[in-house]
């Protein structure tokens, strides 16, 4: 076995205080909860922390997480085959994925044997729900931590009574923002004492102004848009509640005033349509045509996640208009690529933007309200001064980069501040701390291995 092999060849024991994490990915796709983990498992403090990861062989056509934890330094990474997701799987494929399931919990107790041997300390994992409950099972056969990292907030009529037992069960369960968080303890009814609120972070490195002029006509002119023409952009999955069909009828009342301004909808969808017909892309392209917008929406669909410093560039100003957003990651690559940001009063965007200051806020469900702060930002007299950006993009890096990571990215050392500490890796290691009694460490740092036969 490939893991008996990687326990033999190790190359040297290394006796250390850093807590060790693995991070446990069983998702087949690469979306902005699986983003924000590798932007962890990246930047945490490796004089703190030596960083694991295994993740799913089945992936998705898209962005491949694989490839994207291979391209980490310092980082073991283990191929895994964890079966695959059950939804939108009906039949015969419903079947056939229940039984690589079977081989995915081979894969979880040969990984569990590993991570005894290696001494792992703690299991970071989503909330997603098989996320949750493979982290749960994997940290209990290995006689590690396991922390949830919610980045999605707790609704009772959502929860099945497996999740709320692995919710009960976890040591830690950390959410994205302090609104997020207080639904697992107010509606999940957990323990406060195990619940924590931490704001995602965005490497400053990777999201800035310093977007070539060239790169951001070409996404332009990618998706038919002319050079010249006010864009709004809205990055987010195509739901109901992410508020874009609200967003629509806030782009008629835009374009009374600015009638060549042009929406970019860019993330896909897995949602019916409320009226039944079709999925709800096909509901938002109804919408389009009857509300004469044919020539102004573009839907650019799922963008892989390298080219979103390039479409931030391209825009004028992001909209965010989803209802009760758990955070809203969007808000700060746009922030820190210093494009504008009008959003909806509500879930834990206000705590990442104070109105007239950092962006500009709208009421829930008010497309005429949206239109309005829009038009501050794309008309003649447009409230995005300079003063403004400098004074959005310094408060972004305080309340969210130094909230989670240990150091700045080593490409941009002034991102962070110098009292910016890992409260995060600190989270990790109070609840590791509570193991009885600490295995031995040994191992290789980086690389990457197979635990499959």
């Amino acid at each position: 076995m490939a893991l008996e092999h990687l326990a033999q060849s190790k190359t040297a024991q290394i006796e250390t205080q850093a807590i060790r994490v693995l991070f446990l990915n069983t998702r087949d796709s690469l979306g902005a909860d699986v983003a924000v983990h590798l932007s962890l498992a990246r930047w945490l403090d490796r004089a703190q922390t030596e960083v694991w990861a295994a993740t799913s062989t089945y992936e998705a056509p898209g962005s491949s997480t694989l490839a994207a934890l291979r391209q980490i330094p310092d980082l073991m990474v283990l191929p895994l085959d964890l079966g695959r997701p059950l939804y939108g799987l009906r039949g015969a494929g419903r079947a056939l994925a229940l039984l690589r399931n079977v081989r995915g919990a081979a894969s979880l107790a040969r990984l569990a044997l590993l991570c005894r041997r290696q001494g792992i300390d703690l299991i970071h994992v989503t909330e997603r729900p098989r996320d949750a409950l493979f982290g749960l099972l994997l940290a209990r056969v290995a006689g590690c931590t396991c922390l949830i990292h919610a980045h999605t907030s707790y609704y009772r009529h959502d929860a099945t009574r497996l999740f709320n037992w692995t919710l009960a069960r976890a040591d830690a369960i950390v959410g994205v923002s302090q609104f997020t968080a207080k639904t697992y303890t107010q509606s999940a009814g957990l323990p406060a004492e195990r619940v924590f609120a931490i704001h995602n972070a965005v490497d400053a490195a990777r999201f800035s102004p310093a977007v070539p002029s060239a790169a951001r006509l070409a996404m332009r002119a990618r998706f038919g848009i002319p050079a010249a023409a006010p864009l709004i952009g809205c990055v987010a999955r195509l739901s109901r509640w992410k508020g874009q069909a609200e967003l629509l009828e806030a782009l008629v009342a835009v374009r009374q005033t600015l009638p060549e301004a042009r929406l970019l909808l860019a993330g896909g969808t897995m949602e019916a349509a409320p009226d039944g017909n079709g999925d709800f892309r096909a509901y938002l392209e109804r919408r389009v045509v009857k509300l004469g917008l044919s020539d102004a929406v573009i839907f650019a669909g799922f963008l892989p996640y390298d080219e979103m410093p390039t479409f931030f560039g391209a825009l004028d100003v992001l909209a965010h208009p989803s209802v009760e957003e758990p955070f809203g990651l969007a808000i700060v690559e746009a922030m820190a690529s210093e494009r504008p940001v009008v959003a909806v009063r509500a879930g834990g965007v206000p705590e990442i933007i104070r109105d007239g200051v950092d962006g500009l806020l709208a009421a829930s469900n008010t497309p005429d309200e949206l239109a309005v702060e829009l038009l501050r930002v794309l008309g003649d007299g447009c409230v995005w001064s300079d003063s403004f950006r400098r004074d959005a993009k310094p408060r972004l890096w305080r309340r969210s980069i130094v909230g989670c990571w240990g150091t700045a990215p080593s490409s941009n050392p002034s991102a962070l501040p110098p009292e910016g500490k890992a409260r995060f890796a600190s989270v990790s290691l109070t609840f590791a701390s509570r193991r009885e009694a600490p295995r031995s460490r040994g191992g290789e740092k980086h690389g990457s291995a197979s635990v499959s036969d």
